[in-house]
C-alpha cells in the first residue's frame, strides 16, 4: 500500500459496552486493526465474544462506546444513520448469518440489488456480470426462484454472490455461522 493510499476499513481502541440486567458487560476492549486492500481477514472466536458485535460496529450498523472506526478512510463517529448507510452501501457488500434476502425477489433480482440501489441500470454489462457470479456459484438454475425455494446452503450463496457484485472495498464483510 502506498503511504498515501487509506486502507480500507481500521478500527483503533474500539470498546462496547453493553446494559443488561441493570449491570455493564464489557464485549469488547481496545480493538484496534487495519484492513489492508486485497487481504483476506477472518474474525474468529467463541460464541459470545464479541464477534457480531464488533462486525456491526466495522459496519456502522452499531456505535462503540469509546474508540474509532475508519470505513474507506472515512470516520463513523458522529455520523447519523443515512450516512452510515451510505458509506456502507458504497463501500463494504455483505454476507449475513441469516441471508437477508429479500423474499419478493428472485436470486437474480437479490443479487443485482446493490447495482439497482446505487442507481445502475440494468443493461448487457450488468447482465454478463449477474450470469458470471450466477455460473461461478453454480446458481445458474436457480436465477428465477425465490428465497423460499432454496436450501440454506444455496441462500448462503446467493447472499454471497450479493456481497461480491457490490464490488466494494471491503467486500465479504458479515456474518458467515460454520
Amino acid at each position: 500500500m502506498s503511504e498515501t493510499a487509506t486502507a480500507p476499513l481500521s478500527c483503533q481502541d474500539v470498546v462496547r459496552v453493553l446494559e443488561a440486567d441493570g449491570q455493564s458487560h464489557t464485549v469488547l476492549k481496545g480493538i484496534s486493526f487495519e484492513l489492508q486492500p486485497g487481504s483476506f481477514t477472518a474474525i474468529m472466536g467463541p460464541s459470545g465474544s464479541g464477534k457480531s458485535t464488533l462486525l456491526h460496529i466495522l459496519a456502522g450498523l452499531d456505535v462503540p462506546t469509546a474508540g474509532s472506526v475508519l470505513l474507506a478512510g472515512e470516520s463513523l463517529a458522529g455520523k447519523d444513520e443515512e450516512s452510515r448507510t451510505r458509506l456502507r452501501r458504497q463501500h463494504t457488500g455483505f454476507v449475513f448469518q441469516f441471508f437477508n434476502l429479500l423474499p419478493d425477489l428472485n436470486v437474480g433480482e437479490n443479487i443485482s440489488l446493490p447495482w439497482r440501489i446505487a442507481g445502475q441500470r440494468s443493461d448487457s454489462k450488468e447482465k454478463e456480470k449477474l450470469d458470471a457470479l450466477l455460473e461461478g456459484l453454480g446458481l445458474q438454475h436457480l436465477a428465477k426462484r425465490r428465497p423460499a425455494q432454496l436450501s440454506g446452503c444455496e441462500m448462503q450463496r446467493v447472499s454471497i454472490a450479493r456481497a461480491v457484485a457490490a464490488e466494494a472495498e471491503v467486500a465479504g464483510l458479515g456474518f458467515l455461522d460454520a
